[in-house]
Order: C-alpha cells, then structure tokens, then sequence
C-alpha cells in the first residue's frame, strides 16, 4: 500500500511542472496583450502618465498585501496549485472588466484586482514548481522564467496581429478572459493533488536574513525597472519615436525573446559559468548595448539591443533565487514570497518614479535610466557574491 501510494504520489509530480509552466505561460501573454493595448486604453480613458503611475502602484500594494497572506496562510492550507487555479481566474475576470469601463475609477478597482490575483498564482506557482524539484533535484527554474518570456513574446506577437488586422480591443480582451479560464482546466489537471501539496503550519510574518534581504533588493529594482520596457515603451514607442500603432510591442518581442533564449539555456549556463559571470559580466555587457541602441532612436534598432539585454539579463532571477535559497534556513514558500514581496515592492516607488521622470524629463530618459540601474544591480550583485568559490 505504502509503495502504490508512492508510486501514484512520483506519477502525480512528473507531470505537475506542466501546471506551473502554464500558469506563467499563459498570465505573461495575457500581460503582454494588456500592455500592447494600453495605448487605446490611454485614450479612451484620458490617461496621464502619472495616473498610470499611481495605477501601477495600487497594482504593486496589492499584489505585495496579497501575495504574503496567500504565501503565510492560504498556501499553507489550501495547496500551491488551487492558488493558482483561483488566481488566474481571477486575472481572466479583469479583461472581462475592463470592456465595460469608460472612466478613470473602475480603471483604479481593476488594477486592486489585477495585483491580488497575480499575489494568488506568482508565489505558489514558484512554490509548486520547487516541490517537484525538490522531489527529482533537478533544476527547473531557468525553464520556468522561460516560459514566461515566452509567454510574453506569444502575447506580443499576437497583440501586434490584431492591432494590423485592427481586431476589435472588446473581441480581443474576451478572448484572453477565455483563454485564461481554459488553462485553468489545464492547471488543476497537470498540478500536484492537495494531499501530496504543500502541507505545513501557517508562519507569520517576520523580516528575512540579510543576504536574503540583500538579493531581494535587486529584485526590487529589477522589477521597477522593467517595468519600463512592459508598462511604458508601446507608449514610448508611438508617442516618442513616432512608430505605428501595430509596431507598439516591438520592444516586448525583442527583450523577451531575448530572454527566452536565454533562460531555455540557462540550466547550462548556470552549470558551465560560474554566477558572477552571468549575473555581472554578462548583465553589464547587456545594459552597455541597451545603451547604444537607444542613442540610435531607431526603434527596429532599439529593438535588437532589447533583444541582446534580455540575453544578458534573463537568467537574473533564477540565479538570485537559486543564491538567497542557499543562504537561508526559512523553508522555500516562504523564502520565494519574500523575494516576490520585495520585488513586487519595486512596483510600487517604481512607477511613481518613472511617471514623473517621464512627465518632466521625457521617457527616454527612463529608457537609459532602465540601462544605468542594472549596471549597478550588476556591480552590487558581484560584491554580494565575490567571495563564492567557483563551481
């Protein structure tokens, strides 16, 4: 009885990968289609940047709220992979939404929405997906985060066949909520059953070590980094540099295939070099040639730079997690919530920041501030972790 039980138990998380895959695969391009469309939306709504900043904002604090309940008491109890049925569903309802808002106020109350969902898919589809390394000791989180680029370069692409074929934004929106609510099926198929889930006492909240701390602040400013790239260049793109509304998520398409690309080898890559290489060398190298490619103003230009600093970047996460887990003594749900929080945290000061730098100092200026900051993240990455022996 005991060695069925085990062998159902190895069945069930051979195939539950799938389920987190999907979850970041799917929310990625539904974001990406979100972001290619936000400038109809900026229109239609008579948007300033600085309420988009703030809409950015009553994202993050809520998506961090969220996040660290769900991390600390739902996970706990409920399982990884229900959170993550539940809170794509979530996600889907809000393109529903957003279809029947005219004015500014209903726009805000989407974005409360938007961030507690991705607080009940992000975290536990992390922690859903380490169980299953845990189980097999394999590494599987560069292939996580390259499902997310991939997802969103899908997004991308299709966003910018449908803004060519001027598809309808109300037919397009519906088709994602539909989309979203299919994979669902998908998830709750492929994911771990709740009683072989995780399965431990809720934990309150207290601050984490400070290497853990450490590593959490470079995901805070990477996240309100990028930002720039997801939230800000469609608009950069048709209201700076003047290109066509359909080229809106050309940048989106070459930072993110740049990662993919990156991260579906970046289980070698992080065997073959050692982290300093590819959390350093390699991130200044990426920035350098963001750099020189904005300088050009021509986006098809700009568009491969973005591509060559996605490369550069897009193992940055993995390899900070895969680090802030060694060093600490907390268990792996609740390290990856805390990394997700401060990350997610850069979405709140983030792009408050950026909309009135863009505002006041135009969005190129955010454009090179997105290159200068991670050339620091990546000189502060290298001290924190100089002293590691090589592999």
């Amino acid at each position: 009885m005991i060695l069925a039980n085990s062998e159902l138990q190895d069945s069930c998380f051979k195939k539950a990968s799938i389920a987190s895959y999907t979850t970041i695969f799917v929310t990625m391009s539904q974001l990406s289609i979100y972001f290619a469309h936000l400038p109809i939306l900026f229109e239609r709504l008579a948007l300033t940047e600085t309420l988009l900043g703030v809409w950015l904002l009553c994202f993050g604090i809520s998506n961090v709220v969220c996040g660290q309940i769900v991390a600390r008491r739902i996970v706990p109890t409920f399982g990884s992979c229900l959170c993550m049925c539940f809170g794509v569903s979530l996600y889907s309802l809000t393109f529903v939404i957003l279809n029947f808002i005219n004015s500014v106020q209903p726009f805000f109350v989407v974005a409360i929405i938007s961030g507690c969902a991705f607080g009940f898919f992000l975290a536990p589809s992390q922690t859903h997906l380490h169980l299953v390394e845990k189980k097999f000791s394999e590494n599987l989180q560069p292939f996580y985060w390259a499902m997310q680029s991939l997802g969103s370069v899908t997004g991308a692409a299709i966003a910018i066949i449908f803004l060519r074929s001027q598809f309808n934004i109300i037919n397009t929106f519906n088709l994602m909520a539909l989309i979203g609510v299919a994979s669902v099926f998908v998830i709750r198929h492929y994911g771990i059953p709740q009683k072989f889930d995780v399965s431990e006492p809720a934990k309150t909240l207290k601050l984490p070590n400070k290497k853990v701390m450490a590593f959490g602040a470079l995901m805070t400013f990477q996240f309100a980094t990028v930002g720039i790239i997801m939230e800000w260049s469609p608009l950069w793109l048709t209201k700076t540099l003047q290109a066509p509304l359909f080229l809106s998520a050309i940048l989106l398409i070459g930072f993110h295939s740049g990662e993919a690309v990156s991260r579906f080898m970046g289980a070698f890559l992080m065997k073959r070099y050692h982290d300093r290489h590819l959390g350093c060398y390699l991130v200044l190298t990426g920035a350098l040639a963001l750099a020189g490619s904005i300088f050009t103003m021509d986006y098809y230009i700009i568009s491969c730079g973005a591509f060559l600093f996605g490369f550069a970047s897009g193992n940055f996460n993995p390899i900070i997690i895969k680090n802030a887990l060694r060093y600490t003594e907390e268990d792996a749900s609740t390290t990856i919530a805390n990394l997700l929080t401060l990350g997610l945290a850069g979405l709140m000061f983030g792009p408050a920041i950026v909309s009135v730098t863009a505002q006041f100092l135009g969005m190129t200026f955010n454009m090179y501030l997105l290159a200068l900051v991670w050339g620091i993240c990546a000189v502060i990455f290298y001290l924190i972790i100089r002293k590691d022996p090589e592999p």
